[in-house]
């Protein structure tokens, strides 16, 4: 029984690091992304996003937006590129 649970574990960490790997791959080619505290305003700021057309799909919104900034002044947490 032992043996049952380390393969468990092992399968289990092998799966982890390959969800990593690929999550990783698709950040560093501008695939997916998140939202950070710099493309967030206050309500009585003013925000600018540039006109350039590179479609996402903002999660948790479920919004097609122009581009990135768009989506997370929307109030997406993070956006997959279309």
């Amino acid at each position: 029984m032992r043996h049952g649970s380390l393969l468990v574990v092992g399968i289990v960490l092998v799966c982890i690091a390959c969800v990593a790997a690929i999550g990783f791959f698709m950040v560093s080619h501008g695939v997916l992304g998140f939202c950070g505290p710099a493309t967030f305003c206050q309500s009585e700021t003013f925000c600018m996003c540039p006109e350039y057309y590179a479609p996402v799909l903002g999660l948790p919104t479920f919004k097609v937006y122009s581009n990135a900034c768009f989506a997370c002044l929307d109030g997406a947490w993070m956006w997959i590129g279309i």
